[in-house]
């Protein structure tokens, strides 16, 4: 019971991604994979047009929201 709800706590966690805003875990977690999977749908494609410098940086403040929350919720646990 602990772990589900320590599950359910961690999708509900609010994560501040710097000049963006604040989004939950889970939510976060999801927009980076949607992102990622576009960008390789179109490299497949050979459509490298349509994006700009923006969209990237944006991809790569939000991975590095997540990489530190990830890294500080290691960094905390108990074995």
């Amino acid at each position: 019971m602990i772990k589900l709800q320590k599950l359910l706590k961690e999708k509900n966690d609010k994560i501040q991604i710097p000049g963006v805003g604040v989004m939950s875990y889970d939510g976060l977690k999801k927009d980076v994979n949607k992102k990622v999977q576009d960008l390789l749908k179109r490299s497949k494609r050979g459509n490298h047009t349509g994006l700009d410098e923006r969209q990237f940086k944006l991809l790569g403040v939000m991975w590095k929201a997540l990489a530190d929350y990830e890294e500080n919720k290691w960094n905390f646990k108990t074995y």
